[in-house]
């Protein structure tokens, strides 16, 4: 990560959570890994109704433990060292392009400009990835998977809307009688 990305807010007027990556081996978010790995879980419980959430769970640990340097996990910390939020972001490349896929990001509550931070991590981060296949090709975009509002995603942190992904049940009524 770039030196100039903060792990602490340089604001005074809101609440200073730390944005660290989580290392499964070093530092504090070592042992906050099971409450990380249970938050991941509830998310794609709760959110990833596409997919199988123990699964998603346990490959995305996996590739953590594995030191996977496609793979960024993120943790929101209270000073006190209370887990307030979590990222998870994924690189991608079709052979040609790269980008970064967030497939989580969650926060409890008032976390000031945590997340904010948290994405120029994830920039940073993807700045470093310009040597991996397809070496010397920089990471394009970074997309995002988000139950909140579009517009507030495109006001507080600069996205834009590309496409929806809308979901439904296979087998259920389509058409007038599905409502």
């Amino acid at each position: 990560m770039s030196p100039e990305v903060s792990v602490l807010s340089q604001k005074t007027d809101v609440p200073q959570v730390v944005v660290l990556p989580v290392d499964p081996l070093n530092g504090p978010t070592a042992m906050l890994l099971p409450f990380i790995a249970q938050r991941i879980f509830n998310m794609a419980q709760e959110r990833m109704q596409e997919l199988d959430p123990e699964r998603f769970t346990r490959v995305l640990m996996a590739n953590l433990w594995g030191a996977n340097p496609g793979l960024l996990v993120l943790a929101l910390l209270e000073p006190s060292g209370k887990l307030v939020g979590h990222v998870t972001a994924e690189y991608g490349t079709d052979g040609v392009k790269k980008w970064i896929y967030c497939a989580q990001c969650k926060a409890d509550g008032n976390v000031g400009d945590a997340v904010r931070r948290a994405l120029q991590m994830i920039e940073a981060w993807a700045e470093s990835l310009v040597n991996v296949q397809p070496a010397g090709v920089p990471v394009t975009r970074l997309t995002m998977a988000t139950h909140r509002d579009d517009d507030a995603w495109r006001r507080k942190y600069g996205f834009e809307k590309d496409r929806s992904v809308c979901s439904r049940v296979v087998g259920s009524p389509i058409g007038s009688s599905a409502q």
